[in-house]
């Protein structure tokens, strides 16, 4: 798994996701929009097809973070999951 984060003021979070993920550029097959849990925002996955074999990349963005991560040999869903997981763990604690 690569699993990249970061911070800044993000206007729009759509956009800057869709970036972050190439989605304009092509790459990714099969994109959802997914569940995003707390603290909402937008989280989007879908597959990358390489050479070991399909990849689910998962990336999430709101108003302040955009995050990406990829998860071999894991399907959609579960992608999903643990990314929610990941933004739990890395969440500010305050």
């Amino acid at each position: 798994m690569i699993f990249v984060a970061g911070t800044g003021s993000l206007a729009s979070p759509q956009s800057s996701l869709d970036k972050a993920l190439g989605i304009t550029a092509g790459g990714l097959t099969d994109i959802r929009q997914m569940p995003t849990g707390w603290p909402g925002g937008v989280l989007k996955c879908g597959v990358l097809v390489t050479e070991g074999g399909p990849t689910s990349v998962c990336g999430w963005a709101d108003n302040a973070n955009v995050g990406i991560a990829t998860f071999p040999n894991r399907g959609i869903q579960d992608s999903a999951d643990l990314l929610r997981a990941l933004r739990w763990a890395t969440r500010p604690h305050r």
